[in-house]
């Protein structure tokens, strides 16, 4: 009797190990704000809004953010003030290899506009940002995540659902 009671608890402990072992997968939902863009995020995200000022002009920006078990996932938009912002925008980024840190970069597309693509990384985390600028808009799309804990299926699932809608005016 003793040794059934012994091998029923073993099962029961192995199943219950197991189960919470098993990967929990998110549950993918489409974030769409006022904005005119659309993405998939893990988590319903908070937005934080700010402004500051340029000399005569004020930018607005809006920042989205979404955690998931430890990660953190992040769209940023706002407008472009003139041309010359997308060449300043698009600069940012560099190649070092800094103490611990790695970062590489490199240029991207998103349908037809320019953009660039930065990871930077550390021996236990990882952030892999994307910045397009699309007409008037710059969007900074951002995965930060512990090493061994993402799939990079979840990072692709967010940069790859990232869809930028025409202002309404001119969908017709």
């Amino acid at each position: 009797m003793k040794r059934l009671v012994w091998i029923t608890t073993l099962v029961i402990a192995a199943g219950v190990i197991l189960t919470g072992c098993r990967e929990r997968r998110p549950e993918w939902r489409e974030f769409s704000p006022r904005e005119d863009f659309s993405v998939m995020m893990p988590a319903e995200p908070r937005e934080v809004g700010f402004k500051f000022s340029d000399e005569d002009e004020e930018v607005q920006l809006h920042l989205y953010k979404a955690k998931y078990r430890g990660h953190t996932y992040r769209v940023m938009t706002g407008n472009i003030l003139d041309e010359s912002d997308i060449e300043e925008l698009l600069k940012i980024g560099f190649e070092v290899r800094l103490g611990k840190w790695s970062v590489d970069e490199r240029d991207i597309l998103y349908n037809g506009f320019p953009g660039k693509e930065i990871i930077s990384s550390r021996p236990r985390r990882t952030t892999v940002s994307r910045y397009y600028a699309v007409g008037n808009r710059f969007y900074i799309l951002s995965v930060r995540y512990k090493n061994r804990y993402l799939l990079e299926e979840d990072v692709e699932t967010f940069f790859n659902s990232f869809k930028v809608h025409p202002p309404a005016d001119t969908a017709n």
